[in-house]
């Protein structure tokens, strides 16, 4: 059974409940781009970036671990909504 869509703005919560330990991140860690599908047309929809917090850039604010960061391609649940190219 697939996952109900989400709407565009659930994506900063649900990708919380998507993360993935990446082995070619320092320490195993959780940075990287999360990239939601549309569910209508198909496309990507979305790239939802997460820091895990334990590298700053040198602005203080957070950044990846590595660069460049892991692409992690989210394969449920898809967005209800038509990606911005269609």
């Amino acid at each position: 059974m697939a996952a109900a869509p989400i709407t565009s703005a659930q994506l900063g919560q649900d990708v919380i409940n998507r993360l993935v330990n990446s082995p070619t991140n320092p320490s195993n860690c959780t940075c990287g781009w999360y990239i939601y599908y549309s569910n209508v047309c198909g496309h990507p929809y979305q790239d939802v970036p997460h820091r895990c917090g334990r590298t700053t850039v040198p602005t203080g604010k957070s950044g990846f671990c590595k660069s460049p960061a892991p692409r992690h391609i989210v394969q449920a649940p898809q967005v209800a909504a038509q990606c911005r190219l269609c």
